[in-house]
């Protein structure tokens, strides 16, 4: 630590990525000379990224990694990294990664996910929800106190006002897309990987639909001059056999992590978004444009997990089909309709969000600052059983990959 400044680590999946990448960046930003901020990867690569834009960073590779970890006083995090190195000394909050209308945790029937959920709760101090709404979800999902969770804009909301969205894209795609009427993005949620399915997904049938017509597709897309871009799970990119061509192309989560950008970076030039059960679309609410949604597989993705209060009423702002006819219709009126669907999502968006600031001036000022950190002191008490602390974090990771 320097000058005895109050340092803030910060953990994510993928590294660098999130809601604390967004914290990070607007603390950064503000320049408060009372804290030191850090960041822990998994990953090398990102490391020495990282390090040549002049961010402080730590490997889990580095021989002093427990160290410099042991020396942070409050840690921001988006998954389950290090919950189980927590020392008496440090505040842990949860930012999460996203509200979502998919069981997880003590929803969940299956006692790995609620020893999940009860490990990361316990490790957390506190969780951030972006409304009264995700609250009480979060609540019962982590069995938390309500006290304890905090309603803040979830910081990666802020990239949704702040971010060149088009340039970003740009840099990943390496396209004009001044060239194209419309921009559409596809991004279902996970289903595959980590041991684990969920639902049903096609390698053929690109945007799982029930009745599909590639070249219905490919037709309607050229004749109103759209461009449809497929943001699948990084798990599921090699499972898919989609071949590009002017219309189509694909957001590979690996030239994203390349070129340090996330999603929520390039969501604010996206004109329609089209999802299924993916916490995406509670981010991309914000902007209060179209959704079309699909959930051809909801029979399955119930059977393997489900989604909670399973109501359409409450989880759908916006059409949802299951045939390409019904597909490039509703695409279409979603595009050159301003009004339809319009007050569905206003309504929404201020069930799920409440806040329509999207800056992170509120969460720092009324809450980091406020922060009270623990006793600074690093003594041998506080890192006594690193051993142990290590074990239950390998034990953690099995868990997340059942």
């Amino acid at each position: 630590m320097k000058d005895n400044k109050i340092r803030i680590g910060f953990s994510s999946f993928p590294d660098y990525s999130g809601n604390s990448k967004a914290l990070f960046k607007a603390l950064l930003l503000r320049n408060l000379d009372n804290y030191e901020l850090v960041w822990f990867v998994k990953d090398i690569k990102i490391k020495e990224k990282l390090q040549n834009i002049g961010i402080n960073v730590f490997c889990e590779q580095d021989s002093n990694f427990n160290d410099e970890f042991y020396k942070t006083q409050i840690v921001f995090l988006t998954h389950s990294d290090y919950v189980t190195m927590k020392s008496d000394n440090q505040i842990f909050i949860g930012l999460w990664h996203g509200l979502s209308p998919k069981r997880t945790g003590n929803s969940l029937d299956t006692p790995s996910a609620k020893e999940f959920a009860n490990i990361y709760s316990n490790a957390c101090d506190y969780l951030i929800a972006p409304s009264e709404f995700g609250r009480v979800i979060y609540s019962y999902i982590f069995k938390k106190i309500t006290d304890d969770i905090l309603i803040f804009p979830q910081p990666r909301y802020e990239f949704l006002k702040i971010s060149n969205g088009k340039e970003n894209l740009e840099k990943i795609l390496n396209i004009n897309l001044n060239n194209f009427n419309k921009l559409i993005m596809y991004a279902p949620t996970f289903r595959i990987g980590n041991n684990e399915k969920t639902g049903n997904i096609s390698n053929i049938n690109i945007i799982n639909l029930k009745k599909y017509n590639e070249k219905e597709l490919v037709d309607f897309l050229k004749k109103n001059n759209y461009l449809l871009i497929l943001k699948m799970h990084p798990s599921e990119e090699s499972i898919l056999n989609i071949k590009e061509n002017e219309n189509i192309v694909i957001l590979k989560d690996s030239i994203m992590q390349e070129k340090l950008i996330t999603i929520n970076e390039v969501l604010n030039c996206i004109d329609l978004l089209i999802t299924d059960y993916s916490s995406i679309y509670i981010d991309y609410i914000n902007l209060l444009r179209p959704i079309l949604f699909l959930n051809t597989d909801i029979k399955e993705y119930n059977k393997d997990r489900g989604l909670l209060f399973n109501s359409n009423a409450i989880w759908y702002p916006g059409p949802i089909v299951n045939d390409i006819n019904n597909f490039c219709k509703q695409t279409k009126k979603l595009l050159t309709d301003k009004n339809y669907y319009d007050k569905e999502r206003i309504n929404f968006n201020s069930l799920v969000n409440e806040s329509y600031d999207l800056s992170n001036d509120k969460i720092i000022d009324e809450f980091i600052k406020n922060i009270k950190v623990k006793n600074t002191n690093i003594n041998n008490d506080n890192n006594l059983n690193k051993k142990q602390k290590t074990k239950k974090y390998s034990i953690l990771k099995k868990l997340m990959k059942k």
